[in-house]
């Protein structure tokens, strides 16, 4: 062999190993970007390893916790400056919850428990406890469970959801009689659901849907066995109905059915448990307000219900009336279901994929705009500061058919930008004279445009005609 052709092999080499070292270093940064993650009505909370808190999505009544009441940020914000964030606690309607490293648990949003009724727009200590387990949040009512086994609620109670008996509202966490075996909590719209530890389910509030199970339609103000099953294992309710699994591994649904979301097959709503198939691989599932999602132990997604923004997953606008899988990936982990229609799912690897309704940024992808399959959730996450600049940067015209023009009112230097279809493939980049970018060669379809700033990334969804 030519030294000079050694020599080109041996640079070769190097070469692939540099970008597969870089192509890993940016996947394993990606993996490690969220420890803890939460998702509300139309927001998104999440805690970092470095313990720093993060925010994005609507932000009306404060629940982004950064400080202001304005209306959306469609990408990752800090939360303050702290570092000692622990876990997410619970987010639902317009409310967010997390704890600190030393156990206190913090609140913001609307109703949070701290004994007034103004809505918060940073965290605020709810009292000195530490024993907070969890936390289920409805519409406009908490449910919490602390470590001793006994039952917390408040907020606004129209419907029974507080289970004090009386459809009074508190706006402080007020104790639901005096059991302390209760095991884990639940919440709908304005229902409340619970397992004690002999295995019994006890439902309470809302039932203009049957969504309590006891078959009629009435509503109950405090928790009311259902049935006399002692083998139920887990539970999550939606905007008006509820999925439950039994020990033997078994799904169950009740409740308002109308589009689907039953996952039996029709379009009924139902007073009574239903079993859902025959299917007795259920790992971890959850609830949307009319969507529903399971990941069996295959490591396979299964979504159904209402999916006309793009909430299934399933590549679709579309109504789907019995679990049908999402993808054909099997490494899926865990999920966290807005209570409205968006959607956040966990791989084995550590990364975050989302999908669904983004009209308020709840997807933290950039542009406000829904999307039917997951798209990676990526780690570029900016300071409250630096969101200001970020609003300056646009990119036209949108549709386009030959070029991508970019404006830079900001006061920071764009260093590079880059093109990546729907499912992250990068397609094109440039490194300098960063003002258009060419898409000609493209095929026709949707696009995400990543703007890196900062060292931060701004994403925008642009149409290729």
């Amino acid at each position: 062999m030519k030294k000079t052709t050694y020599k080109f092999c041996v640079f070769r080499k190097l070469f692939y190993f540099l970008i597969s070292f870089f192509l890993f270093l940016n996947f394993s940064l990606n993996a490690q970007c969220w420890q803890s993650i939460g998702a509300g009505s139309e927001h998104t909370i999440a805690i970092k390893p470095n313990g720093t808190l993060w925010a994005w999505g609507k932000n009306t009544n404060g629940q982004l916790g950064i400080g202001s009441f304005d209306d959306s940020h469609d990408v990752p914000i800090q939360v303050g400056t702290e570092t000692n964030w622990q876990s997410i606690m619970g987010a639902g309607g317009d409310t967010s919850y997390a704890s600190k490293a030393d156990g206190t648990l913090w609140g913001w949003g609307d109703v949070i428990g701290d004994g007034t009724w103004d809505a918060k727009n940073v965290p605020t200590l709810l009292g000195l406890a530490t024993d907070w387990q969890s936390i289920s949040v409805g519409y406009v009512f908490t449910l919490g469970l602390k470590a001793n086994g006994t039952l917390w609620t408040w907020g606004n109670d129209g419907a029974g959801q507080l289970g004090n008996g009386s459809a009074s509202h508190s706006n402080v966490p007020v104790q639901i009689g005096t059991d302390t075996n209760w095991q884990k909590i639940a919440t709908g719209g304005s229902h409340a659901l619970a397992i004690k530890t002999d295995g019994t389910l006890w439902v309470w509030g809302s039932n203009g849907w049957g969504q309590l199970g006891i078959g009629n339609y009435t509503t109950k103000y405090s928790p009311f066995k259902l049935g006399t099953a002692t083998n139920w294992q887990s539970i999550q309710g939606g905007e008006a109905h509820t999925l439950a699994t039994k020990t033997d591994g078994t799904a169950w649904s009740w409740g308002w059915g109308t589009s689907g979301q039953l996952g039996d097959g029709t379009n009924t709503t139902r007073t009574t448990p239903t079993a859902i198939g025959s299917s007795s691989d259920w790992l971890i599932f959850d609830c949307g307000a009319n969507s529903n999602y399971v990941i069996k132990s295959d490591g396979t997604l299964w979504a159904w219900g209402v999916g006309v923004n793009g909430e299934l997953g399933n590549n679709a606008y579309n109504y789907v009336n019995m679990p049908t899988q999402s993808g054909n990936e099997t490494n899926w982990e865990n999920i966290y279901i807005g209570t409205w229609s968006h959607v956040i799912a966990k791989k084995t690897d550590d990364t975050f994929w989302v999908f669904g309704d983004n009209f308020r940024g709840q997807l933290g992808l950039g542009p406000m705009v829904n999307t039917n399959i997951p798209i990676l959730l990526n780690c570029s996450t900016m300071s409250t500061n630096q969101f200001e600049n970020f609003q300056n940067i646009y990119v036209f015209p949108n549709p386009t058919t030959t070029v991508i023009n970019i404006k830079n009112n900001s006061n920071s230097i764009i260093n590079s930008l880059f093109i990546t279809d729907l499912t992250g493939k990068k397609i094109k980049e440039i490194n300098n004279n960063i003002q258009s970018i060419s898409v000609e060669s493209l095929q026709k379809g949707m696009y995400l445009i990543h703007i890196i700033i900062d060292e931060n990334i701004v994403i925008q969804k642009f149409i290729k005609n």
